[in-house]
């Protein structure tokens, strides 16, 4: 059961299903794009859940804000593998990276060598590899409008997830993005951080000048249960506040995870209201409290990862 599709309730299971599997089989270009450029071990297996996660994000993004009120959306991904959530957030990273703006893409152009000079044979191998990827990404990233802006992304994750495979290595993904000391640096539009909880970044916003202050239109937080405080402190009433200081935040995206095929109604009365009563302040009791909470059937689930 996603909460994508208007009047839910009122849809027969088939016609849900059929919605289910429509949505979930819609592929962009852009989305293409992200999948040839990932290096990944399990992108085969993971191509129909980022499909899905694609359009659920484009989804999020074209639903309209009030004032300094950003929208909340909580996507919980139940009977799921470890490797999903490492898998997704490589995937972030390209999407907000390469597609919000086109700052990234022109800051690794201008890395693009003519030549490359070094007398060390690994480091020259090393220099030659990031060089033709760099052009092939330029290649792919040619046939897109990709708007010109400043907007910035802020992912949120812990420390393990930068961690990986050697065999899932991509040294060269760590110029995509900068740290959140480098928040105001015009060159990224994408910060990632493992450390900042919503007041640490008020204090460090608090500190920049007026006309220096980032907009960070999306911020994307890969929850943990074990790290809860700082899921929580990204409540509304605090986004709001950092709002106040220019930050212009549109959208807070959760991303939960669970290795259990947990069925709906209960995922629905432990994620859904845990996570939405701590983030709105307010107590999450009916069905219809909060709409910005997704999740999948197990069947779904199924489905998006080929588990028959």
């Amino acid at each position: 059961m996603t909460l994508i599709y208007e009047n839910t309730k009122s849809l027969t299971m088939k016609t849900q299903k059929n919605k289910f599997i429509e949505f979930s089989n819609k592929i962009t270009d852009e989305f293409l794009a992200i999948m040839e450029l990932i290096r990944h071990s399990k992108k085969g297996n993971g191509m129909l859940y980022l499909n899905f996660i694609n359009n659920t994000i484009d989804y999020i993004m074209k639903c309209p804000t009030v004032d300094y009120s950003p929208n909340i959306h909580i996507i919980h991904i139940p009977n799921c593998e470890n490797w999903t959530r490492e898998l997704l957030f490589r995937f972030v990273i390209h999407k907000s990276s390469l597609f919000q703006n086109n700052t990234t893409s022109v800051r690794l152009n201008k890395m693009i060598c003519e030549k490359i000079y070094c007398r060390d044979t690994n480091e020259y191998k090393r220099l030659n590899e990031k060089n033709n990827y760099l052009i092939r990404l330029a290649r792919i990233l040619k046939s897109f409008k990709i708007p010109v802006g400043k907007q910035k992304s802020l992912i949120i994750i812990k420390d393990q997830d930068l961690i990986t495979q050697k065999k899932d290595r991509n040294p060269f993904i760590f110029d995509f993005f900068t740290d959140i000391k480098n928040i105001v640096n015009s060159s990224y539009n994408l910060i990632v951080s493992s450390i900042v909880d919503a007041f640490q970044l008020e204090k460090l916003v608090s500190r920049i000048e007026e006309n220096n202050v980032p907009k960070i239109e999306n911020i994307y937080l890969f929850h943990s249960p074990n790290r809860s405080r700082i899921t929580n402190s990204y409540s509304k009433s605090q986004l709001e506040r950092l709002n106040k200081y220019g930050l212009n935040i549109k959208n807070l995206i959760i991303f939960s995870f669970s290795e259990k095929p947990v069925a709906v109604y209960k995922t629905i009365d432990t994620i859904k209201i845990r996570l939405s009563t701590a983030l709105l302040k307010k107590n999450i009791i009916n069905y219809d409290d909060f709409d910005g909470f997704i999740t999948l059937t197990q069947n779904e689930s199924k489905y998006i990862f080929k588990k028959n």
